[in-house]
């Protein structure tokens, strides 16, 4: 399979884009997060706050949708239109991952932000379960 290449461009700035043997022209793909952590708290404050949307689209993103829909193991739907829920320890978080490549990303808080957590690492392997983001969820919802 050959990869594809390509060129982006930001004001008028052209630049190389990625490219990788899978044929993938690396931009992202939906729902990737790539970034900072720094930038993805900002990001994740100012989304819970509703700073970046209007009420109305912020509920949205809180509201799953009704008990009929399921996933596919059968368990109730956990994602709402745009970010998934998970409850650890009696503790609702709403959140979003990203990863390519190399890089994963996982940003998750309570619903009023008193806590949350930006993750933004390199897993080792690069096929490593979820064993970090377990571990700082299980730290933060210990009794």
């Amino acid at each position: 399979m050959s990869a594809r290449s390509g060129t982006g461009s930001i004001d008028d700035h052209d630049f190389p884009l990625p490219t990788f043997p899978d044929g993938c022209l690396c931009l992202g793909r939906p729902g990737d997060l790539v970034s900072t952590a720094d930038d993805l708290s900002r990001f994740q404050q100012a989304l819970f706050s509703g700073a970046l949307l209007p009420p109305r689209a912020t509920e949205k993103l809180f509201a799953l949708p009704p008990d009929t829909v399921r996933m596919l193991d059968g368990s109730p739907a956990r994602y709402s239109m745009g970010l998934q829920t998970a409850t650890v320890n009696g503790v609702a978080f709403w959140g979003e991952t990203g990863e390519n490549y190399g890089y994963r990303a996982r940003l998750f808080a309570t619903r009023d932000l008193t806590t949350r957590f930006v993750l933004s690492y390199t897993p080792t392997p690069l096929n490593a379960a979820e064993e970090m983001t377990n571990r700082v969820v299980t730290v933060l919802t210990a009794a």
